[in-house]
């Protein structure tokens, strides 16, 4: 069980069984995060929905993002790694690597 249910589950003095095919969101869009203040519950439609909202959606992403970010991705690298575009485009270092490992985008040559 991740960190984050747990702590939302303490808080509300739950049990697993009780939220089982829901979705804990964070409201601070900060995943490590373990303040029950941050934490809501909800279906995996209210978090997609977040993300878009949030413009943390790659859909929010351009093709000419897209092959930038393919372009200049340097693992590890200050100015250029996931982290960092994730940062200059508004979206997680996960959906930077799946775009890179052409995971999301695929279609994008």
């Amino acid at each position: 069980m991740s960190a984050h249910r747990a702590a939302y589950l303490r808080h509300h003095n739950l049990r697993w069984e009780q939220i089982k095919g829901r979705v804990v969101r964070h409201t601070c869009d900060n995943p490590p995060c373990i303040n029950p203040e941050h934490l809501v519950l909800g279906s995996h439609h209210d978090n997609m929905q977040d993300m878009v909202k949030r413009g943390r959606s790659t859909s929010a992403l351009t093709e000419e993002a897209v092959r930038h970010i393919r372009s200049s991705y340097i693992p590890r690298n200050k100015e250029y790694s996931a982290r960092a575009l994730a940062r200059k485009y508004g979206v997680t270092d996960t959906a930077i690597r799946q775009i890179v490992l052409r995971k999301r985008w695929s279609h994008l040559a």
